[in-house]
């Protein structure tokens, strides 16, 4: 036997697979987990967002971090109610770079997450007291895709 038919006897074909679906784990795998990935030159490895997650995620208990690539993070929640908080209460920072966190539809794949998009808080200091209004907010917040939520006394 040549090197070829050798090479060739390694390949061997697998059979096709009819895999099966269990939407309701899925679904609550979903409520108690998200995606992040920290947006930065800087690498920072898993061992320090979960000290920092910990810290400053002031949930019932902590979330477990787990590294799916380079800079995207698994956090597992235990409570959803911890989950919805951490999700509610973005952006967050992780050693100063921000934590892009997207949900994790059960119909998705970790190579799916479109991380191009974020929340962010955009605050407009300097301006004279006369265009501080919830009109002028509105159109300041124009500028970007989606607004949120718009803060402010009147």
């Amino acid at each position: 036997m040549d090197q070829e038919e050798s090479a060739q006897e390694g390949l061997k074909e697998f059979p096709a697979l009819e895999l099966k679906t269990d939407i309701t784990e899925a679904n609550r795998i979903s409520n108690l987990t998200l995606v992040g990935r920290i947006i930065s030159e800087k690498t920072i490895k898993r061992n320090t967002v979960q000290m920092i997650t910990r810290r400053i995620w002031f949930t019932h208990e902590p979330a477990m971090v787990d590294q799916l690539s380079h800079k995207t993070f698994l956090f597992s929640f235990k409570r959803t109610a911890d989950r919805a908080r951490v999700w509610n209460r973005r952006p967050w920072t992780i050693n100063g770079a921000h934590l892009a966190l997207k949900e994790w539809d059960p119909v998705m794949s970790v190579q799916d997450f479109d991380f191009s998009s974020s929340t962010f808080w955009v605050q407009i200091h300097g301006l004279p007291l006369q265009y501080l209004n919830k009109d002028n907010a509105i159109k300041i917040g124009g500028l970007f895709k989606d607004i949120l939520n718009c803060e402010g006394s009147s």
